[in-house]
């Protein structure tokens, strides 16, 4: 036996339970299943900052009850809109809170294995080993399976080799050589973070230089406001554009939006490590990672540069490569339904206005969405964009379908239609 829900979503970060309260707000019955926060809390280090400003920092509810500034308040946390860098720790408890508070019906189980299932849309299987049907489905995985390890590390150890998301507390790393290869947040926010537990930390960069942002100034002249508004992504007008003109932006070349996707707001690190990164950390520009093996308990590392060879042996290296949101490393989507899934030149999934795939009732939002809707989806910021349309699209689609709706929509008591394996009924999903 089966349970069926009219929409489920997979992740609870702040894609995923701003688009579950958005659904309970407007009568949309759905099940979410995931861990409040978990990737910002486990695959993150500690002690890290938000990128993002403050007042671009908050997840999405219609009514606007939890920002992060009315939780900061709350909280007797000091607060401003710009100028103070989030904690990851403070960010995080605001999740949770507002999952506590507006997705009490959060059910905190993985999804293994996500397929189609009969007429009735797809099945999902959860840790539990409970079977779920579902008519839709929304993909709110953020970051996690898209960690980038350049193929050069990919066969060796993880006892000397490791992606930063792997990482949480960096204490482990204190009194042992260590190599940050990358030069953007993930990588130097690691690299200021370990080295002030007391690793001894190198970082070598691809680029000629390191970008590190200065503080930004809270009160600006007019002029320079008017030649770089402050918008939820930073100052700029190419970022007011990726904010307000998202669906003209789906409609640009593909290799436009890639290739914009990857540049703007590339590489760089933020204000806050900048002391740190000058006075702690031994920072080595346009290198190129040429061969990497393990010798006699150490990492060997040899790079290129313009200058000849540099070899270095560590303990251990932190790839801060970054993401790359290819859906083949979704490694709980049915290889027959990961193949029906047309995908843009970046491995990314190509998406619809609505969000939607190639497969009909199959939703990607957050990181998966940056190659058609732009930057917007790589950050928090993103989140009202997608929820709104998404939850718009999901109500009139099941309005649309003539079916009768299942299960219930917040924190009601769960109550769920039962139906055999083999479905029933029929999914009629939106035209792409």
């Amino acid at each position: 036996m089966i349970g069926l829900t009219d929409v489920a979503i997979v992740g609870a970060g702040p894609y995923g339970l701003s688009l579950a309260a958005t659904l309970s707000s407007i009568g949309v019955p759905h099940r979410i299943f995931g861990v409040p926060m978990q990737t910002w809390a486990e695959h993150m280090p500690q002690g890290m900052h938000l990128k993002s400003p403050p007042f671009g920092s908050s997840l999405f509810d219609p009514s606007g009850k939890l920002t992060l500034r009315g939780y900061c308040a709350d909280h007797s946390i000091p607060y401003q809109d710009i100028g103070w860098p989030v904690p990851l720790a403070t960010f995080v408890e605001y999740g949770r809170e507002f999952q506590r508070q507006l997705v009490p019906h959060l059910e905190q189980v993985e999804v293994t294995h996500l397929e189609r299932h009969g007429n009735v849309g797809f099945a999902l299987t959860l840790s539990t080993g409970e079977r779920v049907t579902a008519r839709k489905v929304v993909l709110a995985t953020g970051i996690r399976y898209y960690g980038y390890l350049p193929e050069q590390l990919q066969s060796l150890p993880a006892e000397y080799v490791t992606h930063a998301r792997e990482h949480s507390a960096l204490d482990k790393f204190a009194g042992r050589s260590l190599a940050v290869i990358g030069g953007g947040a993930s990588a130097l926010d690691f690299a200021a973070l370990a080295a002030e537990a007391g690793a001894d930390v190198q970082v070598f960069v691809r680029a000629s230089s390191v970008e590190i942002y200065d503080p930004p100034q809270v009160r600006r002249p007019l002029f320079k406001r008017m030649r770089a508004p402050w918008t939820g992504l930073g100052p700029g007008w190419k970022s007011w554009a990726c904010i307000n003109l998202p669906m003209i932006y789906r409609l640009l070349p593909e290799w436009f939006r890639l290739d914009f996707v990857r540049r703007h707001l590339g590489p760089s690190g933020d204000w806050i490590i900048k002391e740190t990164i000058e006075e702690k950390v031994a920072v080595h520009t346009g290198m190129n990672l040429a061969d990497a093996r393990v010798e006699h308990g150490k990492l060997r590392l040899r790079f290129t540069s313009a200058g000849g060879s540099t070899q270095v042996a560590v303990d251990h290296l932190v790839a801060g490569t970054g993401y790359r949101a290819q859906i083949d490393r979704i490694s709980f989507i049915d290889a027959n339904l990961r193949g029906d899934l047309e995908r843009l030149a970046d491995g990314s999934p190509a998406l619809n206005a609505k969000f939607e795939s190639s497969v009909p009732g199959l939703y990607f939002v957050g990181l998966a969405a940056a190659g058609t809707f732009g930057p917007l989806q790589r950050f928090v910021y993103g989140v009202e964009f997608a929820t709104r349309r998404v939850a718009r699209t999901l109500k009139a689609a099941l309005a649309a379908s003539g079916l009768p709706v299942t299960g219930v929509a917040g924190g009601a008591a769960k109550k769920f239609w039962i139906l055999a394996s083999t479905g029933a009924g029929s999914n009629k999903s939106s035209k792409r």
